[in-house]
């Protein structure tokens, strides 16, 4: 896998197994940093643009009454937060996304704190898609157990070739 093209062979000589697991930390320091290095986002799951835009005035005037909305961006001085509504009108999703580099991430969480409770007493209908994607992922663990239950003794070799015992 993608972990293997990282892999130092002298450490792996040196640690044995103890290398997955400094792999593993290593890994996830890495993807925490490009995750902090990234502009803040909120993503709101499961409604369309024209729910949320209403919740997201409504929550905003309440916060900031200097706040202004120019098309799809929304300036919130007070919050030190400027954003704008980007939607994914296929997974039925909402993105309040960053617009510039200059960003109060404490006025992120504030705002992110007002909307969740919003949002709770927001209705909204399943999304069409979930079931189609949920059948897709099942019948993908199907496939991988059936071929890997067919050859268990390939699968043992493979893990013990990539464990390197």
């Amino acid at each position: 896998g993608p972990m293997e093209l990282f892999l130092v062979e002298e450490a792996a000589v040196l640690y044995g197994v103890g290398v997955w697991g400094i792999m593993l930390v290593a890994y996830a320091l890495f993807v925490a940093l490009i995750v902090l290095m990234l502009r803040p986002r909120l993503v709101i799951y499961n409604i369309s643009l024209d729910q949320v835009r209403p919740v997201v005035a409504d929550v905003v005037s309440r916060l900031d009454r200097d706040a202004r909305w120019a098309g799809e961006s929304l300036v919130i001085p007070q919050l030190g937060v400027q954003l704008h509504l980007e939607a994914a009108h296929l997974m039925k999703n909402v993105q309040l996304v960053s617009s510039g580099p200059h960003q109060n991430l404490y006025g992120w969480r504030h705002l992110e704190l007002e909307l969740r409770a919003a949002l709770r007493r927001t209705p909204t209908t399943p999304n069409a898609h979930g079931g189609i994607l949920l059948a897709t992922g099942l019948m993908l663990a199907a496939a991988i157990t059936f071929l890997l239950a067919r050859d268990p003794a390939g699968v043992m070799q493979s893990l013990n070739e990539m464990l390197r015992r």
